[in-house]
C-alpha cells in the first residue's frame, strides 16, 4: 500500500512539475549524460523483475553516440 502511495504521490508531482514549466514558473536545469550509462543504469534496476517474471531483454546502441541532455530527476 505505502509503494502504490508513493507511487500516486509521484504521479501528482510530475504533472504539477509539467504545469509550472508550461506557465514559465519552472527553470529547467538541463544536464549531460551518457545514454549507454544511463541504460545500465535502468537495466540493473529492472533486472529482478525481468527474472522473476522469467522474461529476457537486450540492448543494442551504437557506439557513436552523443552526449544526451535532461532535468535531473527529484
Amino acid at each position: 500500500m505505502d509503494s502504490n502511495a508513493k507511487h500516486l504521490l509521484s504521479i501528482i508531482n510530475d504533472l504539477l512539475d509539467i504545469s509550472r514549466i508550461e506557465a514559465g514558473k519552472m527553470p529547467l536545469h538541463l544536464e549531460q549524460f551518457e545514454l549507454p550509462t544511463l541504460m545500465g543504469e535502468l537495466l540493473a534496476e529492472v533486472e529482478p523483475l525481468i527474472h522473476t517474471a522469467r522474461l529476457s531483454t537486450s540492448t543494442e546502441l551504437a557506439s557513436d553516440l552523443p552526449p544526451s541532455s535532461a532535468t535531473a530527476r527529484r
